[in-house]
């Protein structure tokens, strides 16, 4: 749901755009979300509620995305830490050529990626460099991968996708 809002109060006047997303069989964690653009004037309002309109069509994750997105030239970036569960546990996938899945689990250490690899702890400076190790050692002719859509964190003992979490606390 897109809502235009006008809200006066003791002779302040603040125009909003509001987004409130639906139900999400991709994913509980963005279901109800409520975002919100707070604009100058109405006119601004009006525009950012035209442009972002065509996003009711979209799923709640997808629509989320494009209304965090808008008005921004740069991608949200947030610190990992953000981004994480309480157990900081951050773990990603590779379906190796033989079909068959290798699971690293990793920790976040401050803003860095610390995975136990066979011989030693592994540090990374990015979910990317994490995800490009992980395809080297699996699927080497796989070359990288996107961090943020592959890789998952847990929370309430559930893996959700770094970058559901990455929208839900933009």
């Amino acid at each position: 749901m897109l809502l235009l809002e006008t809200m006066k109060c003791r002779g302040t006047v603040e125009y909003s755009v509001t987004l409130i997303t639906g139900t999400s069989e991709e994913d509980l964690y963005v279901e109800g979300v409520d975002k919100t653009h707070i604009f100058e004037t109405e006119a601004e309002a009006q525009l950012c509620f035209e442009k972002l309109r065509p996003i009711a069509k979209l799923g709640a994750y997808a629509a989320l995305k494009r209304f965090n997105r808008y008005g921004k030239s740069a991608p949200v970036k947030l610190p990992l830490s953000k981004c994480v569960g309480k157990t900081k546990r951050i773990r990603h996938c590779v379906k190796r050529p033989d079909g068959t899945k290798s699971y690293w689990q990793a920790v976040l250490a401050d803003e860095e990626i610390a995975y136990p690899g066979e011989n030693s702890l592994k540090w990374f400076g990015s979910l990317n460099a994490f995800v490009s190790a992980h395809y080297t050692d699996e699927h080497p002719t796989r070359k990288g991968g996107n961090g943020w859509e592959e890789c998952e964190t847990l929370i309430f003992g559930e893996w959700v996708k770094m970058g559901v979490v990455r929208e839900v606390v933009a």
